[in-house]
Parts: C-alpha cells; structure tokens; sequence
C-alpha cells in the first residue's frame, strides 16, 4: 500500500471509519502516514450518513466523521462529474440497473471519481466497483462474507 499517492473511499469504509472500525481508521492513518490524498464523493458520504446513527445518538461516530472530513477532499457532483457518471454508467455491465438502484449511482460516483485521478477505490464491495469499471484497482480494508 506504500507509494499510492491516493485513495477513493466508498459508502462502506466511511461509514466504518465513522463508527471506529479498526481496519478502516488503520486505512486512514496510514494515509494520512504516506502524505497520501483521500477523497470522498459527496454521493458517498451521504449515503454513509445513513448508516450511521444521528448526532443525537452517537455523537461519536460525527466527531470521527469530522476528522475523517478534514483529512479529505470532498468530490461534488457538479455539471463535469454528471458527465463523468454518465461515461461509467454507459460502460457498466448492466446501465440500467444504475436507474433502480441507487446505491449503483453512489459506486458510479465513486469510479468516476477513480478514474479521473487514478487512483484505487478502497471498499469491501469489489464486485460493485468491478461491474462498473473491471479495470478499477481495488483494495479490500478487510475480508467481509460475500453479500447476499
């Protein structure tokens, strides 16, 4: 993992690192050790908002959420990046699921974003991020069962 000048986390590592998975903080850290760049698509973040209990509730999943924010750039979707997840939705293996599933929109942004700094997407979904783009470099923070 040395010598990657950057990282795209997906919906699964931000919300774990938020709620103090130790395999997703380690990630952070050692990029934040590397001097290496992390990005989170907004798409992203605010599906991990989701997944996470409310401030009211778990005011420390916010607070580890916050720093994870300060360490990252937050990639908008804007008119550029709308043409960007056109671009993935036209080369994935089945388009027309992006339109029934929103959580293939999120991963869309999250290759879109990939693609356009070269840089590795790292979730626990390698299937999702691969029938988007085969080509996209994965790495996988830990091991999960396969989803159902």
């Amino acid at each position: 993992m040395v010598g990657i000048n950057g990282w795209v986390f997906d919906t699964q590592v931000i919300a774990a690192f938020a709620l103090r998975d130790p395999y997703a903080e380690a990630v952070v850290w050692l990029a934040v050790q590397n001097n290496d760049v992390i990005i989170v698509p907004a798409l992203a973040l605010s599906a991990a908002l989701t997944r996470i209990p409310p401030a009211s509730v778990s005011q420390d999943a916010h607070d580890a959420l916050a720093v994870l924010l300060s360490l990252a750039e937050v990639d908008v979707v804007d008119a550029a990046r709308s043409y960007g997840l056109a671009d993935v939705r036209a080369h994935a293996d089945n388009p027309d699921d992006m339109a029934r599933d929103p959580e293939l929109l999120v991963a869309a942004h999250v290759v879109s974003v990939a693609a356009d700094h070269d840089f590795p997407v790292v979730t626990d979904d390698m299937a999702r991020i691969h029938a988007l783009d085969p080509r996209r470099e994965v790495k996988l923070p830990w091991r999960r069962p396969p989803r159902a």
